[in-house]
């Protein structure tokens, strides 16, 4: 398994939570920052903090598509 340094770590973080919080699909996001969405779920079991941005990025995301007028029926 390849080892993922810090750098690339933060990186694809910030742009899969930059993701979420612009279209709320996570696995949009994921593919928004190369990973599988996969990584993300385990990253996020693994990591409080990350666990606290996802849910505030997803959020945002889902406001976002609120505000678009995206029907609720299609945001869960």
């Amino acid at each position: 398994m390849e080892q993922i340094t810090h750098t690339r770590f933060t990186h694809w973080r910030i742009k899969f939570l930059d993701g979420l919080r612009m279209h709320g699909i996570v696995t949009r996001a994921a593919a928004d920052a190369g990973i599988d969405r996969n990584s993300a779920y385990y990253e996020r079991q693994r990591d409080p903090l990350f666990a606290q941005e996802w849910a505030d990025a997803l959020d945002r995301g889902v406001d976002m598509l609120e505000e678009a007028g995206v029907p609720p029926k299609h945001l869960m």
